[in-house]
């Protein structure tokens, strides 16, 4: 058997720590499976074939993956990381195949990290693809977030991170719904909140009837010009005993109507700044904290060249965690949890169905992802209708539009 180098990182493994944090969290830091699939390599080259049978046996078959999954992680992850790289493995003169190994950073470095890494996931309840998501952006926020040691804004932190306000707000739900950061947010993101004001110029004689909504208008304009500043929910709460017979989301979806309407009528406006950019705040927790002490931290220390706790890293049993940790990244991965187009199709469907009016970024929160290919499908067949009111779009069941 012969063997030639065929694809590797030609820039090799990052000097720099930063940048070698950020190539290890993107490469096996947000998941336990390209963790085993790292301390499956060696030096020798292995097949992809036989990498695959590997990673089953050494997980005891918890997870019994497409049989190009374990290649895929070398080809995307391990090999632009300069952890791997690919070799043509011949047998006699004709007849080769692919296969892998560990380069030196990989044996150095990548293993033991990947060893701690599968010794900390089972101390955790949740998967390493939960905490960190798919990039560094998550591991980034709840850093700055403790080393700062108070609340920030969200501007504050896109600013000093250099990411969108968008990306950080999405990375703060999920932050915050695992318990690890408190997140406040009063802004177009969150549904219902964002702060209306009453403007300078408005007069209440000026108000006209919004959508047909004539008795609807003048009570919610009644609220605004009393209170001065309101939001969808605070109307929708305040109105709802005027409406028994009326669902509090399909009473919402009028109001927002309504204020929309006002706001074009310049009797009102929506405080979009002051919601995105200052209301919205977050804050480290305990168990924030926790992840940043013993996951986050350790890592950074060892590639700054700790020589004795990478040692230390690779007596660790991984062996003894790997069936549990697998598993449960198995339960959280969308890999191994693929729906078939039709049975999306129905999710969505029922969705809408029982939330006439839902918004695109609410069936994000209650899906978790945000089924763009469903939903246009759904309005090509006829089954739902889009409809967008300014900057807002909605979906409706077409037997209820």
């Amino acid at each position: 058997m012969e063997r030639k180098e065929l694809e590797q990182n030609e820039e090799g493994f990052p000097e720099d720590p930063k940048e070698r944090f950020e190539v290890i969290l993107s490469a096996i830091g947000n998941s336990e499976a390209k963790c085993l699939t790292l301390l499956c390599l060696s030096k020798s080259p292995i097949t992809g074939y036989d990498l695959h049978q590997r990673f089953i046996a050494q997980s005891a078959g918890v997870w019994r993956t497409d049989k190009a999954i374990q290649a895929n992680y070398c080809h995307n992850s391990l090999i632009p990381a300069g952890l791997a790289q690919a070799d043509i493995i011949y047998y006699g003169t004709i007849e080769y195949v692919t296969g892998f190994s560990l380069t030196e950073a990989g044996e150095r470095v990548g293993q033991p990290i990947a060893s701690f890494l599968l010794e900390q996931s089972a101390k955790l309840p949740y998967s390493l693809l939960e905490i960190f998501g798919p990039t560094s952006n998550r591991a980034n926020i709840i850093e700055l977030l403790y080393r700062k040691g108070t609340k920030q804004r969200v501007i504050d932190i896109t600013n000093e991170l250099k990411i969108s306000p968008r990306v950080v707000g999405r990375n703060l739900q999920k932050l915050d719904s695992l318990g690890f950061v408190t997140y406040t947010s009063i802004n177009s993101e969150q549904p219902g909140f964002a702060p209306y004001i009453l403007t300078e110029a408005a007069q209440r004689e000026n108000v006209k009837t919004v959508a047909t909504s004539r008795t609807l208008t003048q009570q919610v304009a009644d609220l605004l010009f009393e209170q001065e500043r309101v939001d969808v929910h605070f109307l929708t709460t305040s109105l709802k005993l005027k409406y028994p017979h009326r669902s509090f989301g399909a009473l919402k979806t009028d109001i927002s109507i309504v204020l929309s309407g006002l706001a074009n009528q310049k009797i009102c406006q929506a405080e979009r700044f002051i919601g995105r950019h200052i209301l919205s705040q977050a804050e480290i927790t305990k168990k924030g904290e926790m992840v940043i002490s013993s996951l986050i931290l350790p890592i950074k220390t060892a590639l700054l060249g700790d020589e004795v706790l990478i040692s230390s890293w690779e007596n660790i049993a991984w062996q003894r965690y790997v069936k549990e940790v697998i598993l449960k990244y198995k339960q959280t991965s969308g890999q191994a949890n693929k729906k078939t187009l039709d049975e999306c199709l129905q999710e969505v469907f029922s969705l809408i169905s029982q939330n006439p009016g839902v918004r695109p970024v609410e069936i994000l929160r209650y899906l978790g992802r945000e089924y763009k290919v469903p939903l246009g499908r759904l309005v090509g067949q006829d089954m739902i209708k889009k409809v967008k009111t300014g900057r807002s779009t909605r979906y409706y069941p077409i037997s209820i539009t």
